[in-house]
């Protein structure tokens, strides 16, 4: 079973999160704050980490870096309600694979997380990864009509 962290100040989007992606088969851990997902970073080192990137106490990046640091493989979706380009960038430079802005449909983000998960299994199993229609450090934007 694949960890997954979600690192959300908003308690009712945490919760959200946590009920739609423990229905998946994940093993969610949650954080409230940069200094909780730190903790659980080192001590349950996920595979995934769902990641907003302005929390109370510290930016989201910092926790980015230190996911990164803990475990250079650990894959990163940025899911932010800001959509500023150097944020963007800084986010991407320290390894973020997607940038998703909120809001976004629950869906859309189990694609991304089911994406991702496929291929941390698939390089666990030593088969060649190729994902079906994401990619790796583009940004993406979700225009809902």
């Amino acid at each position: 079973m694949l960890k997954l962290l979600i690192v959300e100040d908003q308690k009712t989007i945490l919760e959200e999160l946590v009920e739609v992606l423990e229905k998946q088969g994940y093993a969610v851990f949650k954080a409230l704050t940069g200094k909780e997902a730190i903790a659980l970073i080192h001590e349950q080192q996920p595979q995934i980490i769902i990641l907003d990137l302005y929390l109370d106490d510290m930016s989201g990046l910092n926790v980015l870096k230190e996911a990164k640091a803990v475990d250079p493989r650990t894959s990163v979706i940025v899911l932010t309600g800001f959509d500023v380009e150097t944020t963007k960038e800084k986010a991407f430079a320290l390894g973020a694979d997607y940038f998703l802005i909120k809001p976004i449909p629950w869906a859309v983000l189990k694609e991304y997380v089911a994406e991702v998960a496929k291929g941390i299994t698939e390089k666990n199993s030593g088969q060649p990864f190729l994902p079906d229609r994401f990619w790796r450090g583009r940004p993406f934007r979700i225009y809902l009509e």
